[in-house]
């Protein structure tokens, strides 16, 4: 089978929750056929382009870059059975491809996100907002019930998504994580994390609200740290995050692992977002308890409170939970454990690459 992914960014290296669903994509793809990776986006490159990019478990895919306006072009010389886009907006290009099946990978209900930053923004943010909805909106209702397949991340964006548009090609594939070695936690009494892009609205307003849970267990007179792990923070947000002693903002952090092991948990306190936060899946793949919100559980299959993660809505309840998991880490030694197991079983490449071959022989038999 042959099978063009493409991407708008390089994807070897998952450094976010958007490259992390690239990068376990093509992972997967690269079982299930023969995989080329075409960049059709516009991050920088030092005009040596390499001829194959390196995957996860020592896999490899062709490499190319094509300028999107060429990619009708490029692709009616390559006999495709299946090119796959990675996101909404290549949508309108994926359709005009030559392939015998044409699928939009749809890594959130672009229009409902860009609406939820605009419902928080106001002047020429919440105008820019609100035509990035308007652009999604006419994409998700006109081009992609062009395609063959949308992947979404979630029945509960596959929900969103009909809501509004009739697709019955919808196929729910999950965000999963890569293969990592197993984790011996060492957890520090007092110390969570936060992880994510801080370049990302929904992990900026996340950050304010695990400045206001600092505040608040200071005021309980209770000792604590909190790792805030990820690049591209705003010279505001650097600014809110310097006030609070015991925030250390690190940037980019290569050993994830490491950090999440020495953790007592992680605080993932989020109001809004699309799809399902990888960095919770990624952390429960670590063993590390997490607290979040039901927004931030949204989307993940299997999570249940007390069982494998801690859910409470933002206020006293939230709090409450963060100080128990701060004060005895050792008690939520089980929910990680578990939650570890919930990743293995229905959150893993092995899982993704069943699917994702399954659904691309369903499109392609007898075609």
């Amino acid at each position: 089978m042959r099978i063009a992914h493409v991407v708008a960014q390089r994807v070897e290296s998952p450094r976010s929750g958007y490259a992390m669903r690239s990068w376990t994509i093509s992972t997967a793809l690269a079982a299930v056929g023969d995989l080329v990776i075409v960049n059709v986006g516009s991050d920088p490159h030092d005009g040596d382009e390499p001829d194959t990019m390196a995957l996860g478990r020592m896999r490899t895919a062709a490499y190319v870059r094509v300028a999107p306006p060429d990619l009708a072009r490029w692709s009616a010389g390559q006999r495709l059975d299946a090119v796959i886009g990675d996101e909404t907006a290549l949508a309108p290009w994926i359709v005009g491809a030559s392939a015998r099946k044409r699928i939009v990978n749809s890594q959130n209900v672009e229009s409902e996100v860009a609406r939820a930053h605009a419902d928080r923004e106001a002047g020429e943010l919440r105008a820019l907002h609100t035509r990035r909805a308007r652009g999604f909106e006419l994409i998700e209702r006109a081009v992609l019930p062009q395609c063959d397949q949308v992947w979404v991340v979630s029945r509960s964006d596959a929900d969103a998504l009909a809501a509004h548009v009739d697709l019955r090609s919808i196929r729910v594939v999950p965000n999963v994580v890569p293969d990592w070695a197993p984790v011996r936690r060492v957890p520090a009494r007092g110390h969570g994390v936060y992880f994510g892009s801080l370049w990302y609205e929904p992990n900026q307003d996340a950050v304010r609200e695990l400045l206001a849970v600092s505040e608040a267990l200071d005021r309980r007179g209770l000792p604590h740290r909190f790792t805030v792990a990820g690049a591209g923070a705003p010279p505001w947000l650097v600014n809110e995050i310097e006030r609070r002693s015991v925030i250390d903002a690190p940037g980019f952090v290569v050993d994830l692992d490491g950090l999440l092991a020495r953790a007592s948990g992680a605080v993932l306190p989020v109001r809004y977002g699309g799809g399902s936060m990888v960095k919770l899946v990624a952390a429960l793949r670590a063993g590390c308890p997490v607290v979040t919100t039901p927004q931030g559980a949204r989307g993940i299959t299997g999570l249940e409170d007390g069982e494998n993660v801690v859910i409470r809505p933002l206020g006293e309840s939230f709090v409450d939970a963060v100080a128990e998991l701060m004060s005895e880490p050792d008690r939520y030694d089980r929910l990680g454990k578990a939650g570890a197991e919930l990743v293995h079983t229905h959150y893993s490449l092995d899982v993704l690459e069943m699917l994702l071959a399954e659904l691309l022989a369903e499109e392609t038999a007898g075609a």
